[in-house]
């Protein structure tokens, strides 16, 4: 999405806001690390998801499902463009 901040503190904590400042959204542990995984691997769920598994102890395609959910919960906001 263009013009979106996406800011991690100190404590984890991802916050993403759109420019406009009608929406702002904090993400922390999973959520966090969902988005860093999404961007490093050009917003692929499977890729991300490839990464996340081990440290998450879930099943790939279990977790991939879990991104894709999520992603479309993201772009429903606005915050992710379909």
């Amino acid at each position: 999405m263009a013009g979106l901040a996406v800011v991690v503190d100190d404590a984890g904590v991802l916050e993403m806001s759109l420019p406009s400042g009608e929406q702002r959204v904090l993400a922390q542990g999973i959520g966090a690390a969902m988005w860093i995984a999404l961007a490093q691997h050009g917003w692929d769920p499977g890729a991300a998801a490839l990464t996340l598994a081990p440290e998450c102890d879930l099943e790939p395609g279990e977790l991939a499902d879990s991104i894709r959910a999520w992603m479309g919960d993201l772009a429903a906001i606005g915050v992710l463009e379909s």
